[in-house]
């Protein structure tokens, strides 16, 4: 069963970056997030939405 949500570290390690990177796709609205005890987790789901946004060059205008 795959989980719902990941803490950053994870998320930077599926994608293949930086904490730094992850936090600034969070702030561009491009990955959602939750908070749970102080912790925050991204939606699996924004994760997966962003690598079919990006896997063939990215939306127009994002370079």
């Amino acid at each position: 069963m795959q989980p719902f949500c990941v803490r950053i570290m994870v998320a930077a390690q599926m994608l293949g970056v930086g904490r730094t990177k992850i936090y600034t796709l969070i702030k561009r609205g491009e990955l959602r997030t939750i908070k749970l005890d102080g912790s925050v987790l991204i939606t699996m789901t924004s994760l997966e939405a962003f690598v079919e946004r990006y896997a063939n060059g990215g939306p127009s205008g994002s370079r």
